[in-house]
C-alpha cells in the first residue's frame, strides 16, 4: 500500500515561525526563519520516511459553513504577523521545488480537504502532519495515522494510531467529536458544556456512549447535575458536532490519484537558487548539486504513472485557516 504524507500546511508553518529565532533574516533584511524551519521540516521528513506521495493541504479563509453555523468561529484569531507573511510566497515556492503538491480550496478548511483525500483513496495509508485535534477522528481509519515529534524516538517523530489517540484523549478515535463537543474547544471559540472537562467528558462517554445517545435518553445519567447540564446544552451539543465533523465531500477536488498524490522529486538546482538567494548556507550542504547544476536530475516520468509530478504543482480550487500546535519543542 502507498504511504502518502500530508501536512497541514499552515499548522507547519506557523509551528516553525515560532520555533525559529526572529533573527534569521537574509541579507537584505528580509526575515528567513519559517523558510528556513520549513525546509528542515522536508529534509527530516525525506531522510526518515518512504514517501509515495506528498501533499500540502493548504488555508486561507476557513469554513463558511461553520461561520454560518457559528459566528464567532475561530474569530479569535489574529491576523498573520508581517513577518510571516512575507515569507508565504517563498514557502509556496520551496514547496513546489521540493516536488510535493498543494491543495486549496476556498470555503473548506485544509482538514476537510484532508479528510475528503482519505475517504476517495480507499488503498493509499496516510500519514497527517497536523496540530488540530479534530483531525484525530480520521484514525478510526486503520490506514490514517498521524505523525508528531518526538525527542525519543530515532526518526524524530512518533506515528499516534487508534491506541495513541485513546491514550493521548482517553477516548477513540470514533468519540473525538463527542470528546470536544462536550469540553469544547477554546482555539477555535466552541463552547462546550460548562463544568465539563476532559476527564468528565471521558466518564460521560464511557458510561453514556455517544451525545446522541445521552440526548435521547437523560434519564439513564445518574449524576442529577450532569443531566441538567446535558438536557439545557442539547442544542450547544448538536451545533458543536456539525462545527467539528470533518467534512469528507470537498467539492471539485481532483478524481485522479496522479493529481491529488505527487511523489515527491528535489528540484535540486531550484533548491540551490533559493537557499542560496536567501543565504541558508547549511541548507545547501544537504543538496548534491553546489553550484546550480543538478547532475541528479531525474529523467521525465512515464505519461501513467499514477504517482507522476502533476504538471502544476498547486490546484487551486477554492481557500482555509491557521490551527493550533499541539506538538511541542522542536529539536535537531
Amino acid at each position: 500500500m502507498k504511504s502518502v504524507y500530508i501536512v497541514d500546511a499552515y499548522s507547519q508553518i506557523y509551528r516553525w515561525y515560532h520555533a525559529m529565532p526572529a533573527s534569521f533574516t537574509a541579507p537584505d533584511g528580509m526575515p528567513v526563519n519559517a523558510i528556513f524551519g520549513i525546509a528542515k521540516f522536508l529534509f527530516q521528513i525525506e531522510k526518515n520516511f518512504t514517501i509515495d506521495g506528498g501533499v500540502f493541504a493548504f488555508d486561507k479563509g476557513g469554513s463558511v459553513l461553520r461561520s454560518e453555523i457559528l459566528k464567532e468561529y475561530k474569530s479569535n484569531r489574529p491576523p498573520m504577523p508581517d513577518d510571516l507573511r512575507v515569507q508565504i510566497d517563498p514557502i509556496i515556492e520551496l514547496i513546489d521545488a521540493f516536488g510535493w503538491a498543494r491543495l486549496v480550496s476556498e470555503g473548506y478548511e485544509a482538514d476537510d480537504v484532508i479528510a475528503t483525500l482519505v475517504k476517495r483513496h480507499p488503498d493509499t495509508a496516510f500519514k497527517i502532519l497536523t496540530s488540530d485535534k479534530d483531525i484525530s477522528q480520521l484514525v478510526e481509519n486503520p490506514r490514517v495515522q498521524l505523525l508528531a515529534p518526538s525527542k525519543t524516538h530515532p526518526s524524530g517523530w512518533i506515528a499516534l494510531d487508534e491506541n495513541g489517540v485513546r491514550e493521548k484523549y482517553g477516548v477513540p478515535p470514533a468519540k473525538i467529536v463527542d470528546y470536544l463537543a462536550l469540553i469544547g474547544d477554546s482555539i477555535d471559540v466552541i463552547p462546550g458544556v460548562p463544568g465539563v472537562g476532559p476527564k468528565t467528558a471521558v466518564q460521560l462517554i464511557e458510561t453514556h456512549g455517544s451525545i446522541l445517545e445521552m440526548i435521547a435518553a437523560p434519564e439513564k445519567i445518574a449524576n442529577e447535575k450532569l443531566r441538567a447540564k446535558i438536557i439545557e446544552h442539547t442544542e450547544i451539543l448538536k451545533r458543536n458536532i456539525r462545527l467539528i465533523e470533518l467534512n469528507c465531500e470537498v467539492p471539485n477536488l481532483p478524481e485522479t490519484e496522479s493529481l491529488c498524490v505527487t511523489s515527491p522529486h528535489r528540484n535540486e538546482t531550484k533548491l540551490f537558487e533559493i537557499f542560496k538567494r536567501y543565504n541558508l548556507r547549511s541548507l545547501m550542504k544537504e543538496l548534491h548539486v553546489q553550484d546550480g547544476t543538478d547532475p541528479f536530475a531525474l529523467p521525465p516520468c512515464a505519461p501513467n504513472d499514477l504517482f507522476a509530478p502533476a504538471p502544476q504543482n498547486e490546484i487551486r480550487i477554492q481557500t482555509p485557516a491557521q490551527d493550533d500546535d499541539l506538538f511541542g519543542n522542536i529539536n535537531f
